[in-house]
């Protein structure tokens, strides 16, 4: 195929509105220019701009939830494939992401939050930082947006970022309960992993000094979500309070602020009482790994 008819063949399927063929004949016309070492010619490339200009016309009518629901679950199920093919992956991707740059395209709320959360289970953070960014752009309202946008950037090394993102959740009015969990949660998790990551063991006393701050925030964060008195709600954030109260002891941080007023194997042991009752018949990993650290919690 000839780059004139790759062209030809481009400014139809724009015009169409038909956007999952346009970014493969995209690539194929680059590859076809690269090795035949000549430019677009002005009438081909103008040709294509009219086309794409019209094509968008046309999707602001046509891309109601029918026409962009087929591209988000063809790449929700891309990102849900065992081994995950990214070639494939990013190109659906990106002509979704294209359309939902268009404040006309409908697209339910729910379909994005489940596209979103694929992309997390497949690990894409650099996608879902993005396609979360988006979905901010269209509701800024969105606290399951704005969390899932904070985790993404923690994930991919931006952990100040990140807290700003979860921290401009977290003052939405009328976040429900679970969410706000979530997002106090990932919270505690930020100012974790930055002590952690600045505080090795042998540190000296002035650098585990320097970070305190984070410990005190990261268990302040987890303790917003835990109530001592219910141990197996949110028990994820009580042992993670168990870790870090255990942590600021072996660091030497007398007086840490402590919300819950218990000793760590106090709270390990609570969270024990009630997990052991459901672990015999259960296989939830989650579960049974939050069991496992609050017995280490408790020695």
């Amino acid at each position: 195929m000839t780059t004139d008819e790759l062209t030809k063949r481009i400014a139809e399927a724009a015009r169409a509105g038909q956007w999952p063929q346009v970014q493969p004949l995209f690539v194929e016309l680059k590859r076809l220019m690269v090795e035949q070492g000549r430019p677009l010619g002005s009438n081909a490339a103008m040709q294509i701009v009219d086309a794409l200009a019209e094509g968008n016309k046309l999707g602001a009518n046509l891309l109601g939830s029918a026409g962009v629901s087929p591209l988000i679950l063809r790449v929700r199920a891309l990102a849900g494939h065992k081994i995950v093919d990214r070639k494939a992956l990013q190109t659906a991707w990106e002509s979704l992401y294209r359309l939902l740059a268009d404040p006309t395209a409908r697209v339910e709320q729910q379909e994005l939050h489940d596209l979103m959360l694929g992309l997390r289970a497949a690990r894409v953070f650099d996608l879902l930082a993005r396609t979360a960014d988006r979905a901010v752009t269209r509701n800024p309202t969105d606290a399951v947006a704005r969390r899932l946008y904070g985790q993404a950037l923690i994930d991919e090394g931006q952990i100040h970022a990140g807290i700003e993102m979860l921290e401009s959740a977290r003052r939405l009015p009328l976040v429900a309960e679970a969410e706000r969990d979530e997002i106090n949660g990932l919270v505690g998790r930020a100012y974790k992993q930055l002590y952690l990551d600045h505080v090795p063991a042998g540190s000296p006393p002035s650098v585990r000094a320097q970070f305190r701050v984070d410990l005190e925030r990261a268990i302040e964060a987890y303790a917003l979500s835990y109530d001592p008195d219910r141990p197996d709600r949110n028990s994820s954030h009580g042992v993670n309070l168990v870790a870090l109260l255990q942590i600021a002891r072996q660091d030497g941080h007398a007086g840490i602020k402590n919300p819950t007023a218990l000793e760590p194997q106090e709270l390990a042991g609570r969270i024990i009482d009630r997990l052991e009752l459901r672990a015999a018949g259960t296989a939830d990993p989650w579960l049974l790994a939050t069991l496992g650290e609050c017995y280490l919690g408790n020695l």
